[in-house]
């Protein structure tokens, strides 16, 4: 009887244990759960995730700068054969030409700060022609000793050159979730420089080539902000503004030559240091989505690069005859803005 009772204890117990479980487990299920679900906008940037990112930029860029006319072409003549300057300058032209641009940089998370290097390397070109029809052409430049006939051609052919290296560290502030705002600061570095050959043929096939280069290597100090704004289903407005200001060395070279003798009627050439100042542009829509261990970011935009007091083109305004000597020749110098824009896409990825 005791063995009896012994068991139906047992079976008692085992039997009120399964009931409260199951009892437990049903008014959990039934009780909603009182954590809210993670808004859509929750953590866009990954401000607490430390990565390493990359940057690979395509550029397709073009240039402007003053006092590139390489020739003069008159529409008319009067009636007593005098020519006047009715016409128009012939110019020379930058065409679009591909660059790259490759970022390497690093990212402290969550003390909001990261660093980063960057490259930059294009070669922008430009071919331009003029010749004579029924209208008389002229050169821009003396025309010397070599060329005592009218013009029968004239090229024109210009060549950029620009690389430049930036050392950065940056302060990342997340103002809202949907706006990131960076303020960088660092170091540049580089080397810009210019040649610029035309060639004058004349119609006995007599040839004269002016010769002008300068070049500029530098270093300084810059600053830049960028942001993205969220706007919606992973697409956000991306802009950055940078300054910079440089000194370095400064080489000019020109040179009017006779393409057949080899010989200089005008040569000029100095060297000195100078600043030089930067201001750089960047606005676009970009593409930048999470994922479980990694993000990315397609950026494509407009981008304007321009540097104040490098470029500089010097013309002799004398010319020297065969027969006649001029010891006083006359210099005209003309500077202004270097400019470089166009289309400039990136793809970002985080590690």
């Amino acid at each position: 009887m005791n063995k009896n009772f012994s068991v139906y204890k047992i079976l008692s117990l085992i039997f009120m244990t399964f009931s409260l479980f199951s009892l437990e487990k049903q008014t959990s299920a039934s009780t909603p759960s009182t954590r809210e679900p993670l808004p859509y906008d929750y953590d866009l940037f990954k401000k607490d995730t430390e990565v390493v990112f990359i940057n690979a930029d395509f550029l397709y860029w073009t240039a402007q700068a003053p006092g590139l006319e390489y020739a003069f072409k008159f529409d008319k003549l009067t009636d007593n054969a005098t020519v006047f300057g009715v016409g128009k300058y012939k110019m020379t032209s930058y065409e679009w030409k591909p660059g790259f641009r490759v970022t390497l940089g690093w990212f402290n998370a969550p003390k909001y700060w990261n660093v980063l290097a960057e490259y930059s390397c294009i070669k922008i070109e430009g071919f331009n022609t003029a010749e004579k029809s029924s209208d008389s052409i002229v050169a821009t430049f003396p025309q010397l000793a070599t060329l005592s006939q009218e013009l029968a051609t004239a090229k024109s052919r210009v060549v950029l050159n620009y690389n430049f290296v930036d050392l950065l560290a940056s302060r990342v502030f997340i103002t809202n979730p949907h706006l990131r705002l960076r303020m960088m600061g660092g170091f540049t570095s580089g080397v810009i420089d210019q040649k610029w050959n035309i060639f004058y043929t004349d119609v006995l096939n007599q040839h004269e080539r002016v010769f002008n280069k300068w070049k500029y290597t530098g270093i300084g100090f810059r600053v830049a902000v960028d942001f993205s704004w969220y706007w919606g289903n992973n697409i956000y407005l991306t802009a950055k503004a940078s300054n910079a200001i440089l000194i370095g060395r400064y080489r000019y070279n020109s040179a009017i030559s006779a393409d057949t003798s080899g010989d200089f009627f005008d040569l000029c050439r100095f060297k000195e240091y100078r600043g030089a100042y930067n201001i750089q542009f960047l606005l676009g829509p970009s593409y930048q989505k999470n994922f479980c261990k990694n993000r990315i970011e397609i950026f494509a935009g407009y981008e304007l690069n321009g540097w104040i007091n490098l470029h500089e083109i010097n013309r002799n305004s004398a010319s020297t005859q065969a027969n006649q000597v001029i010891t006083e020749k006359y210099q005209t110098n003309i500077n202004g803005m270097l400019l470089m824009d166009g289309l400039s896409t990136r793809l970002t990825i985080d590690f």
